[in-house]
């Protein structure tokens, strides 16, 4: 264990001490597999030390090793193009789908189906929850076209939004009346103005429309704590436009809409004069 990277454990329960672990290079990645105790427990590995990247095959503690996060997947996206084989490319693909989603934004169905407020990438999180949805679609493509590029498919597929839309639906994850107004608003993306944008509900919502293409959004806050809230909930806001309508630089554009506005209600009484008359 001296000066090692990474222990990988399928043995049996207690083989590890701390001084053991302590033993191993900076950041060190110990996966104690044995089932149903680890080869150190969760908490004699976390006193050990403070870099650690730890994980177990156990769902009470963070960073759950699973077969399910693989197996039926791969089965899946294999079945799907009639494989002639199960190859190490698309062994491989399943391990960089698994591991890129893991850097995704979490969705709010499997922060609550582990009754967890917020998850984000990091030493506690470093690969997908075996609840999340989205190993489905990720995992199938991503080993069908291996296999298809690999040489070992036997059906060959070209629509794979077509071929995840069929994946969701297998699994009842579907929404085909969404899905009709999500693929109305890709066919034709607008530009849409989101106000509430510190909100951090809001924000995921930006993010998602913006990845999947359905509107250009605009933001509608101040550009720093926009940022701090979005490195908060590990979000990227790169490509999304920020007004800040209370600074400076935005003169211009509130002496317009007031003018647009003051044009519009010519002759009529503004709700904030009969506000200020009341008090």
């Amino acid at each position: 264990m001296v000066g090692a990277d990474v222990f990988l454990g399928l043995s049996v329960a207690d083989v590890l001490t701390k001084e053991m672990v302590q033993s191993m290079n900076e950041n060190p990645i110990v996966f104690a597999l044995a089932n149903p105790n680890p080869e150190i427990s969760y908490a004699e590995a976390m006193a050990s030390r403070k870099d650690i990247i730890f994980a177990t095959g156990r769902s009470d503690y963070p960073n759950q090793i699973n077969n399910v996060l693989g197996f039926p997947y791969i089965f899946r996206g294999a079945l799907d193009v009639h494989a002639k084989s199960i190859n190490e490319e698309m062994k491989l693909a399943a391990v960089y789908a698994i591991a890129n989603l893991a850097k995704e934004p979490v969705p709010d169905v499997v922060n609550a189906a582990y009754k967890l407020k917020r998850t984000t990438f990091g030493r506690d999180y470093i690969l997908p929850k075996p609840l999340d949805p989205r190993l489905l679609t990720h995992v199938s493509c991503a080993v069908a076209k291996a296999a298809i590029d690999s040489g070992v498919a036997r059906k060959i597929i070209t629509d794979w939004e077509e071929y995840g839309n069929h994946l969701r639906e297998m699994m009842g994850y579907d929404n085909k009346l969404l899905r009709s107004f999500t693929d109305m608003a890709k066919a034709s993306p607008k530009r849409v103005v989101f106000a509430e944008a510190n909100h951090v509900n809001m924000l995921k919502a930006v993010v998602e429309a913006k990845q999947e293409g359905i509107c250009h959004p605009i933001l509608l806050g101040n550009e720093e704590r926009l940022a701090k809230i979005a490195t908060e909930e590990n979000l990227s806001l790169e490509e999304i436009e920020i007004v800040n309508l209370r600074h400076d630089r935005e003169n211009e554009r509130r002496y317009r809409y007031a003018s647009i506005l003051a044009e519009k209600k010519h002759g009529k009484e503004l709700p904030m004069k009969r506000h200020a008359k009341k008090w």
